[in-house]
């Protein structure tokens, strides 16, 4: 781990906790400054740089500075929004959970200090078309649909209204989850919480399911110190017998002394600082490669080999899923057996007009090697990951 990372983790656990640190000897704040935005926690690092002493005049805190201004303006706009459609759905009594983002930044010492790119809220599948209405009503506009959720856009926020917490392509968690209303509380009017505990659960497994399929931000990581240090006295007991359900309680033990290096002067050691690498070399989300390889290792486990993986991740690329072409051509929910001819029209048209994802895909080929596969599997046991499926 470099000294980059390190001074990066120092003013974000400044930041939350108010601290004044002393920041590792070599640590660039200009030099870290992309990676800073890269991640996110801009607003967080700002108010650690303060509380470290930096001097407000240097000109990367000038650029951070301006940084912050934006994310308080967009805070206010987004929960701006975000009260009107809860209000909206009260309004005409419409059931709705909010999960993520929206719970988490009143947790925050500041809510600025949380970037949110979406808002996601569970929605009874049985209601969707009224809550459409509502959207419309209030100025959004349908963006797109998938597996698990609703997609819609306003100028002020982005909507990921869920029909399930999980798609059921991350089997081993959908199965779980498929019942959350189950776990929740009515709080007031027609909006839902899950309970502290279930929560916990769902921010973990939400976190453990980018982190192996393809990688996990800062941000992640921090919602999950944040949360735990709001909720106080978690029924650990409860938790743990959960996550060994879902195959994730060695994980979370991992996580727990990752989140105690960061934070709590806890001991470092190989796997904390292999995972602080791998979260840092992942961005926000990922990257182009990670997620590539990623999709490689649960192919492999789906067939149980990992050239067979290789060989039915490419089969899948030349010949996808009707659910994943159903998307891009929705005449197949009604006529399923023209699958095998719009396979042909994909391809003619990629060979004609989209010759750019032609490129990408060879790309992609070059990426799920069996040796960067078995890396990545190898990597995932270590730190207590797998694909149960």
């Amino acid at each position: 781990m470099n000294q980059t990372y390190r001074g990066i983790i120092t003013l974000i656990r400044s930041g939350l906790t108010g601290e004044s640190l002393n920041l590792p000897e070599k640590f660039d704040l200009e030099t870290a400054y992309n990676e800073i935005l890269r991640h996110k926690v801009f607003p967080i690092v700002y108010l650690g740089a303060i509380n470290c002493g930096v001097s407000k005049q240097l000109p990367v805190m000038k650029k951070m500075f301006t940084d912050y201004c934006r994310a308080i303006l967009l805070n206010e706009k987004q929960l701006e929004a975000f009260s009107l459609l809860c209000m909206a759905l009260d309004k005409n009594q419409l059931d709705y959970l909010p999960v993520k983002g929206c719970n988490l930044k009143k947790m925050y010492p500041k809510p600025e200090m949380r970037i949110m790119g979406d808002a996601d809220i569970l929605i009874r599948l049985e209601q969707y078309d009224k809550v459409a209405k509502a959207m419309e009503h209030l100025g959004y506009t349908w963006n797109n649909e998938s597996e698990y959720d609703y997609v819609w856009d306003s100028p002020a926020l982005h909507v990921e209204l869920h029909k399930y917490l999980f798609g059921e392509s991350e089997q081993d968690f959908f199965w779980y989850f498929q019942n959350p209303w189950d776990k929740a509380e009515k709080i007031n009017g027609n909006r839902y919480l899950l309970n502290p505990e279930d929560d916990y659960i769902y921010i973990f497994t939400h976190l453990a399911k980018h982190f192996r399929n393809g990688g996990i931000g800062c941000r992640q990581i921090i919602d999950l110190w944040v949360l735990e240090k709001n909720y106080n006295n978690l029924d650990w007991t409860y938790i743990n017998q959960e996550l060994r359900k879902l195959h994730l309680a060695e994980f979370n033990l991992f996580v727990r002394k990752l989140l105690l290096a960061w934070f709590d002067d806890g001991v470092w050691d190989n796997r904390t600082v292999h995972m602080t690498d791998y979260i840092f070399a992942s961005g926000s989300w990922g990257t182009f490669e990670s997620h590539i390889i990623s999709d490689g290792a649960k192919k492999a486990e789906k067939v149980s080999s990992v050239n067979g993986g290789i060989v039915y991740r490419v089969f899948r690329m030349l010949f996808p899923q009707k659910s994943v072409m159903s998307r891009k051509y929705p005449i197949l929910e009604r006529f399923s057996l023209l699958l095998p001819f719009m396979w042909v029209y994909r391809w003619v048209t990629a060979l004609l007009f989209r010759r750019r994802n032609i490129q990408i895909q060879k790309r992609q080929l070059k990426i799920v090697t069996a040796e960067n596969i078995s890396s990545f599997q190898e990597f995932l046991e270590y730190v207590g990951l797998s694909f149960n499926f």
